[in-house]
């Protein structure tokens, strides 16, 4: 039978004791890089056919793979979020605007001038922010400051991510120049929980976002300012915003959208 792993270590470490049983190598990379243990078996000739989750992401790393081994195949199919977990609400309480950042305690998911975007931006009513993945003693130099007494910032899992959202109106992720993201996670979330995705306008966040009508790209610091403040002053466009994201969702990334694509990947492997 085939044999299929998504970012598994372990599974290219016993690649060649697999390659013995499978009839087919199918490998699922998640991220936009290659790993080295990638690049080994690919020269082996171990891997039958690689699979992306966005054009994007296999374009950049066709010509590395055909560079190490001409003979590469490369597909994408459309991965499936479960937005079944989690509550989606348009209409989040309006005495305060709150907003959230989330991700690991990596400093790459920080931007130096987060904390001035965070700082400048404006809106009608008190500002309100929640932080989970922050490390006290690394994000301060990587964010370009230490928090205001108006965020809250803990570590990764500190609390449950369903309770942020249920409060948050946006979820604003600004992170380090040289990051680049596949298709993330959060994204996801927020566009099931109706949380306003306003991030940075390069890697996955231009598939999951239609600028101005699912959410907001920005590729400056002063437009994240400008997104932002336009977020929390126009109630009727955020909710609006916030529909239109969840059906971009359902429509793209939900289990009929995966299905049609893995019954198509599937009818057409040799």
């Amino acid at each position: 039978m085939p044999a299929i792993a998504y970012c598994n270590g372990e599974f290219l470490k016993c690649l060649p004791e697999i390659r013995l049983y499978a009839t087919r190598i199918w490998w699922v990379n998640c991220m936009c890089w290659l790993f080295p243990a990638e690049k080994e078996a690919h020269a082996a000739g171990l891997i039958d056919t690689f699979i992306y989750q966005t054009k994007r992401v296999l374009d950049h790393v066709s010509p590395i793979l055909k560079g190490i081994n001409k003979v590469f195949r490369g597909r994408v199919v459309r991965p499936h979020f479960d937005y079944s977990e989690f509550h989606f609400d348009p209409d989040k309480p309006n005495d305060k605007f709150r907003f959230c950042k989330i991700s690991r305690e990596d400093v790459g998911k920080y931007h130096p001038q987060t904390m001035w975007v965070y700082n400048t931006m404006v809106a009608p009513v008190l500002k309100e922010g929640h932080i989970l993945g922050w490390d006290p003693e690394r994000m301060p130099d990587a964010a370009g400051g230490s928090v205001p007494d108006w965020i809250t910032a803990e570590r990764a899992g500190a609390r449950s991510v369903h309770e942020v959202y249920a409060k948050s109106h946006a979820l604003i992720h600004m992170a380090r120049p040289d990051q680049t993201e596949n298709l993330p996670r959060v994204g996801f979330e927020a566009m099931a929980t109706g949380t306003i995705l306003i991030c940075d306008k390069r890697g996955g966040w231009t598939d999951q976002i239609v600028d101005g009508k699912t959410g907001w790209l920005c590729d400056s610091n002063r437009e994240f300012v400008y997104k932002a403040s336009r977020c929390a002053f126009d109630q009727n466009e955020r909710r609006q915003m916030a529909e239109d994201a969840r059906a971009r969702l359902e429509t793209f990334w939900g289990a009929n959208a995966a299905q049609n694509s893995w019954d198509e990947f599937f009818s057409s492997e040799p």
